[in-house]
C-alpha cells in the first residue's frame, strides 16, 4: 500500500541530523545476526529509495504550500493570555525535569523544551517536489523563534499539514493540539494522527491510528507510518569521551493501544514501536570517516514485548547502512523490575549513554563499521522519538517529560 526507503534526513548535510527516518528497532534487514536471539523480529524488508508512495487524494496538496486551517491562522498571530497559574508564553522556559538536572550541574540539550515556537513539517515522503519538509514551519505565536522542532509524518495518506486539519488550543492558550483528517468508522471519527504539546509543562503527547492508513495487512517490502518529533545537535556538539555522564531521561505512558490486525499479525512484518533514538557520530573533520554513525536506541514499547523484559539487539541497518545498537530494557527501565511497560502503565526509562556507548563502539569496530574512527571522534550528533508502526494498530503515548542531559568530565 505504502512504499518506503529507509532513510536518514539532514537539514542541510549528512552531519547536521535534524530529522529522521529511523529503521524499525531492531531491524530485520541485516546481514549479520543479533546479538540475542530472543530479541524480538521485526520486518525483514529492504527496500530501494527509487520507490515513490502511492497517491492518495488525501495527499494530492501535499507537494504546494501547506493550506492551515483557519483556526491555525488565528493563533498563529494572536498572543495567549495567562494561564490558570498566572504564566504567559513568555514564561514558559524550562521543565520540572530540566529544572532538576540543572540544579544538580547538567547541561540540557534540547533546545526550546516548552515547544513554544513550534515545528518544522515533513511532508509524507521525501522525495516530493519542494523537498522533504515545508519551508514554512507550524508556528502557534508569530513574535517567537524560529522552530527548533520538526515533526515527521513519512508514508501516510493523511498529511497533517494540509487544509483540514484542527489545531486547538487548551490551557489557557499554552497549550496546542494539531489533529490530522482521517476517516469516520461507525459513528466515530479517527484522525491518522494526533499530537499536542502544552508549554506550560513541557508534556507532549503523540497518536498514531494506523487502522486507516492499510487496507489490508502490511506486506513484506511495504512501508509503514511515522511520527516522529526530532532535534539535531550539531550548533550544541556534546562529544561521549569528554564527557561524565550523558543521561537520556522520559516518564512516559501507553495510553491507547487497539489491535485492528484481525488475528492476521506476522510478529516478522507487524508491529507498534515506541521508540527513541539518538546518533553517536565521527564529528571530526580531520578524520577519513568523518560523518559515520552508530544508531544508539531505546524500544520504549512494542506491543510484542509489553510487560516483558528485552534484551540487546546489535545489526546492520540495511537503509543507511549503519550499525544500530539497541540495550535490553534491564539497562533503561530498572524502575519496572526491567521490563516494558504495559498500557496504561506510567514508568521513566533512563540510562547513561557514557556508561554504555564504549561498548557500542567497540561491537560496531567488530562488526566492520565505523572505519578508523576513534573513540574521541565521537559526539551525540541529534535524535528522535516517537511512533513506527509497521501494522494495524492504533497507538496513543503521553510524554509526562523527556530530555538529555549532559556534564563534562
Amino acid at each position: 500500500m505504502i512504499k518506503t526507503q529507509r532513510i536518514l534526513l539532514f537539514a542541510s548535510s549528512l552531519l547536521s541530523m535534524t530529522a529522521c527516518s529511523l529503521p524499525i528497532s531492531p531491524s530485520e534487514s541485516s546481514e549479520e545476526n543479533p546479538v540475542s536471539s530472543d530479541s524480538p523480529e521485526t520486518p525483514s524488508e529492504e527496500t530501494s529509495s527509487e520507490q515513490e508512495p502511492s497517491s492518495s487524494s488525501e495527499e494530492s496538496s501535499s507537494s504546494s504550500e501547506p493550506a492551515p486551517s483557519s483556526s491555525e491562522e488565528e493563533s498563529s498571530d494572536s498572543e495567549p493570555s495567562s494561564s490558570s497559574s498566572g504564566k504567559s508564553i513568555y514564561d514558559c522556559n524550562s521543565t520540572a525535569q530540566r529544572d532538576r538536572f540543572l540544579a544538580d550541574g547538567y547541561h540540557p540539550l534540547f533546545k526550546d523544551p516548552n515547544f513554544k515556537n513550534g515545528f518544522s513539517v515533513s511532508r509524507t515522503t521525501t522525495d516530493e517536489e519542494g523537498g522533504p519538509f515545508y519551508p514554512n514551519p507550524l508556528r502557534f505565536y508569530s513574535s517567537l523563534s524560529s522552530p527548533s522542532w520538526q515533526v515527521a509524518q513519512w508514508w501516510s495518506h493523511y498529511n497533517i499539514f494540509v487544509k483540514g486539519f484542527s489545531h486547538e488550543v487548551y490551557n489557557d492558550g499554552l497549550g496546542h493540539r494539531i489533529v490530522s483528517k482521517g476517516e469516520t468508522i461507525g459513528e466515530e471519527f479517527v484522525p491518522a494522527k494526533v499530537f499536542a504539546v502544552d508549554s506550560e509543562s513541557g508534556s507532549i503527547y503523540l497518536e498514531c491510528n494506523s487502522q486507516i492508513e492499510y487496507d489490508a495487512p502490511r506486506k513484506s517490502g511495504e512501508g509503514w507510518t511515522h511520527l516522529l518529533f526530532s532535534q539535531g545537535f550539531e550548533n550544541d556538539l556534546v562529544y561521549v569521551s569528554k564527557s561524565k555522564s550523558i543521561v537520556m531521561e522520559t516518564t512516559y505512558e501507553v495510553k491507547k493501544f487497539e489491535d485492528h490486525m484481525n488475528g492476521q499479525a506476522n510478529p516478522n512484518l507487524h508491529a507498534a514501536q515506541l521508540v527513541w533514538y539518538i546518533t553517536i557520530q565521527n564529528r571530526n573533520p580531520s578524520s577519513p570517516n568523518y560523518g559515520n554513525y552508530i544508531w544508539f536506541g531505546l524500544n520504549l514499547w512494542d506491543n510484542r514485548t509489553s510487560g516483558k523484559e528485552t534484551t540487546l539487539y546489535a545489526a546492520h541497518d540495511g537503509g543507511t547502512s549503519a550499525f544500530i545498537y539497541s540495550p535490553g530494557s534491564a539497562a533503561f527501565l530498572s524502575s519496572n523490575d526491567n521490563k516494558q511497560p504495559v498500557p496504561h502503565q506510567k514508568v521513566t526509562a533512563r540510562i547513561d549513554v557514557v556508561d554504555i556507548a564504549r561498548q557500542a563502539y567497540e561491537l560496531a569496530l567488530e562488526r566492520g563499521y565505523l572505519g578508523e574512527t576513534k573513540f574521541e571522534d565521537l559526539a551525540i550528533g541529534g535524535m528522535n522519538f516517537g511512533f513506527e508502526v509497521p501494522g494495524t494498530y492504533n497507538i496513543g503515548v503521553e510524554f509526562e517529560s523527556i530530555g538529555i542531559y549532559t556534564k563534562a568530565l
